[in-house]
């Protein structure tokens, strides 16, 4: 399509293609790029980790929620968290490892690490497919 703007009214009209390209087009696909990771991430993590589980609930208990935050106000994007929903004090102490009892330190197993590079890369992924790279 074809418009004719003189040349003191170019940057606003640039800025206002530019605009509308970031609303109809990158916001929807970084908010399903989002998701995308976010849930990738979430089932990494219910695979299990390095770590001898007794019960099962701590893998069974992760879950995607979505992040009310005013960055998401200001830049019209989406937010997610990958969290442990029943088990959250474990994830740390699974992390990094910790203090025994006895005076030692209980191994660490760092298994949200990988979840988190997978779901980057997941969601990197998704952009450059919808947006080209």
């Amino acid at each position: 399509m074809k418009v004719k703007i003189d040349i003191d009214g170019l940057s606003d009209a640039v800025q206002e293609e530019l605009k509308n390209w970031q609303e109809n087009t990158c916001n929807p696909v970084l908010n399903e790029a989002y998701k995308a990771g976010a849930e990738e991430g979430k089932k990494v993590l219910r695979q299990g980790g390095p770590y001898k589980e007794r019960t099962g609930a701590y893998t069974k208990d992760w879950a995607v929620t979505q992040r009310n935050s005013i960055g998401r106000k200001v830049a019209g994007t989406e937010s997610y968290s990958v969290h442990n929903k029943k088990h959250y004090q474990l994830t740390h102490l699974l992390q990094n490892g910790h203090a025994s009892r006895n005076g030692g330190r209980v191994k660490a197993y760092p298994h949200i690490d990988s979840a988190e590079e997978k779901a980057e890369k997941a969601a990197t992924d998704y952009i450059e497919d919808k947006l080209g790279g």
